[in-house]
Protein backbone atom coordinates (compact mmCIF):
# COMPACT_ATOMS: atom_id res chain seq x y z
CA UNK A 1 0.00 0.00 0.00
CA UNK A 2 1.31 3.41 -0.68
CA UNK A 3 -0.30 6.68 0.27
CA UNK A 4 1.02 9.30 2.37
CA UNK A 5 0.65 9.53 6.35
CA UNK A 6 0.22 13.25 8.10
CA UNK A 7 0.33 13.45 11.49
CA UNK A 8 -2.35 16.55 12.69
CA UNK A 9 -0.95 18.26 16.03
CA UNK A 10 -2.91 19.56 18.89
CA UNK A 11 -0.25 21.00 20.79
CA UNK A 12 0.07 20.70 24.18
CA UNK A 13 -2.80 18.36 24.35
CA UNK A 14 -3.49 14.93 22.73
CA UNK A 15 -5.70 13.80 20.16
CA UNK A 16 -8.00 10.73 21.46
CA UNK A 17 -10.74 8.56 18.78
CA UNK A 18 -11.27 10.79 15.71
CA UNK A 19 -14.33 10.62 14.34
CA UNK A 20 -15.60 11.84 10.74
CA UNK A 21 -19.00 13.96 10.92
CA UNK A 22 -20.79 15.17 7.57
CA UNK A 23 -17.13 16.27 5.55
CA UNK A 24 -15.89 17.36 9.51
CA UNK A 25 -13.32 15.32 11.70
CA UNK A 26 -14.13 15.72 15.03
CA UNK A 27 -11.61 14.44 17.80
CA UNK A 28 -12.01 14.01 21.23
CA UNK A 29 -8.50 15.47 23.54
CA UNK A 30 -6.71 14.58 26.78
CA UNK A 31 -6.03 15.79 29.06
CA UNK A 32 -8.52 18.73 28.98
CA UNK A 33 -11.60 16.34 28.25
CA UNK A 34 -13.66 18.19 25.48
CA UNK A 35 -14.19 18.01 21.27
CA UNK A 36 -12.85 19.89 18.72
CA UNK A 37 -13.28 20.24 15.27
CA UNK A 38 -10.31 20.24 12.67
CA UNK A 39 -10.66 23.48 10.42
CA UNK A 40 -7.37 23.34 8.45
CA UNK A 41 -4.31 24.23 8.48
CA UNK A 42 -3.33 22.32 10.90
CA UNK A 43 -5.86 24.34 13.04
CA UNK A 44 -7.99 22.70 15.33
CA UNK A 45 -11.52 24.59 17.12
CA UNK A 46 -12.62 23.27 20.48
CA UNK A 47 -16.95 22.82 20.40
CA UNK A 48 -17.30 21.60 24.25
CA UNK A 49 -16.00 20.59 27.48
CA UNK A 50 -17.52 17.44 28.77
CA UNK A 51 -17.51 19.23 32.47
CA UNK A 52 -14.61 18.29 34.70
CA UNK A 53 -13.92 15.30 32.60
CA UNK A 54 -10.43 15.10 31.46
CA UNK A 55 -10.19 12.56 28.67
CA UNK A 56 -12.99 12.21 25.87
CA UNK A 57 -12.23 8.15 25.18
CA UNK A 58 -14.76 6.96 22.92
CA UNK A 59 -17.14 8.43 20.07
CA UNK A 60 -19.96 7.60 18.11
CA UNK A 61 -23.01 8.59 16.00
CA UNK A 62 -25.91 6.99 17.12
CA UNK A 63 -29.12 8.60 15.59
CA UNK A 64 -27.64 11.51 13.89
CA UNK A 65 -25.96 12.65 16.72
CA UNK A 66 -22.60 12.76 18.79
CA UNK A 67 -22.46 10.84 21.98
CA UNK A 68 -19.08 10.56 23.91
CA UNK A 69 -17.90 8.77 26.60
CA UNK A 70 -15.35 10.17 29.29
CA UNK A 71 -12.30 9.08 32.18
CA UNK A 72 -12.20 9.84 35.00
CA UNK A 73 -16.19 9.73 35.90
CA UNK A 74 -17.19 7.10 33.38
CA UNK A 75 -19.76 9.56 31.90
CA UNK A 76 -21.95 9.65 28.12
CA UNK A 77 -22.70 12.75 27.12
CA UNK A 78 -24.03 13.78 23.90
CA UNK A 79 -22.98 17.19 21.83
CA UNK A 80 -25.98 18.86 20.19
CA UNK A 81 -25.96 22.04 18.93
CA UNK A 82 -22.20 22.98 19.58
CA UNK A 83 -22.50 21.77 23.37
CA UNK A 84 -22.24 18.68 25.58
CA UNK A 85 -24.65 17.84 27.49
CA UNK A 86 -24.62 15.17 30.49
CA UNK A 87 -26.51 11.84 29.65
CA UNK A 88 -25.52 9.50 32.39
CA UNK A 89 -22.95 8.25 34.57
CA UNK A 90 -22.17 4.36 33.71
CA UNK A 91 -19.80 3.25 36.64
CA UNK A 92 -19.76 4.10 40.26
CA UNK A 93 -17.41 1.69 41.44
CA UNK A 94 -17.17 2.12 44.91
CA UNK A 95 -12.73 3.49 46.32
CA UNK A 96 -12.08 3.74 42.92
CA UNK A 97 -10.32 7.06 41.73
CA UNK A 98 -10.49 6.29 37.80
CA UNK A 99 -13.60 5.20 35.82
CA UNK A 100 -14.16 5.30 32.26
CA UNK A 101 -16.58 4.86 29.47
CA UNK A 102 -13.88 3.22 26.90
CA UNK A 103 -15.84 2.10 24.15
CA UNK A 104 -19.15 2.57 22.42
CA UNK A 105 -21.00 0.88 19.28
CA UNK A 106 -24.24 1.22 17.25
CA UNK A 107 -25.99 -2.45 16.65
CA UNK A 108 -29.53 -3.46 16.45
CA UNK A 109 -30.40 0.25 16.66
CA UNK A 110 -28.89 0.46 20.32
CA UNK A 111 -26.15 2.77 21.89
CA UNK A 112 -23.57 0.32 23.64
CA UNK A 113 -20.81 1.47 25.89
CA UNK A 114 -17.81 -0.55 27.81
CA UNK A 115 -16.87 0.78 31.34
CA UNK A 116 -13.95 0.25 33.24
CA UNK A 117 -13.27 -0.88 36.06
CA UNK A 118 -16.93 -2.22 36.94
CA UNK A 119 -16.42 -4.12 33.58
CA UNK A 120 -20.00 -4.28 32.06
CA UNK A 121 -21.53 -2.93 28.62
CA UNK A 122 -24.29 -0.68 29.16
CA UNK A 123 -26.97 -0.15 26.20
CA UNK A 124 -29.14 2.96 25.43
CA UNK A 125 -32.26 3.21 23.08
CA UNK A 126 -33.57 6.69 21.85
CA UNK A 127 -36.37 6.09 19.57
CA UNK A 128 -36.56 3.04 17.23
CA UNK A 129 -33.91 1.88 14.45
CA UNK A 130 -34.03 -0.71 11.80
CA UNK A 131 -30.57 -1.25 10.99
CA UNK A 132 -28.32 -3.23 8.86
CA UNK A 133 -25.03 -4.06 10.94
CA UNK A 134 -22.72 -5.10 8.93
CA UNK A 135 -20.70 -4.26 5.80
CA UNK A 136 -22.92 -4.58 2.53
CA UNK A 137 -20.61 -6.19 -0.12
CA UNK A 138 -18.15 -3.80 -2.21
CA UNK A 139 -19.98 -2.31 -5.89
CA UNK A 140 -23.59 -0.85 -6.23
CA UNK A 141 -25.90 -1.89 -4.29
CA UNK A 142 -30.12 -1.13 -4.25
CA UNK A 143 -30.61 -0.01 -0.81
CA UNK A 144 -35.02 1.03 0.40
CA UNK A 145 -36.19 2.19 3.75
CA UNK A 146 -39.57 2.00 4.10
CA UNK A 147 -42.35 2.40 6.72
CA UNK A 148 -45.88 0.84 6.48
CA UNK A 149 -47.99 1.36 9.40
CA UNK A 150 -46.35 0.68 12.39
CA UNK A 151 -43.19 -1.43 10.62
CA UNK A 152 -39.62 -0.15 9.54
CA UNK A 153 -38.38 -2.06 7.03
CA UNK A 154 -34.73 -2.09 5.26
CA UNK A 155 -33.97 -3.68 1.84
CA UNK A 156 -30.84 -4.06 0.26
CA UNK A 157 -31.13 -5.98 -3.46
CA UNK A 158 -34.95 -6.79 -2.94
CA UNK A 159 -34.10 -8.86 0.34
CA UNK A 160 -35.69 -7.72 3.29
CA UNK A 161 -32.69 -7.48 6.17
CA UNK A 162 -34.28 -4.98 8.84
CA UNK A 163 -38.09 -5.49 10.17
CA UNK A 164 -39.26 -3.23 13.49
CA UNK A 165 -42.59 -2.93 14.90
CA UNK A 166 -43.42 0.10 15.74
Amino acid sequence: MSGNIVELQLAPRKLMGPLYIKDELYVGTWPVGNVQRYVGGGAWEPISQAGDEREIMAMVIYNQKLYVGSFPSSNVWLLDAKELTFIANLDSTPDVTYRRVWSMAVYEGKLFAGTLPMGRVMSLETGLNATVDYALPSGWQHLVATREGKRLQIYVNGHCLSLIHL
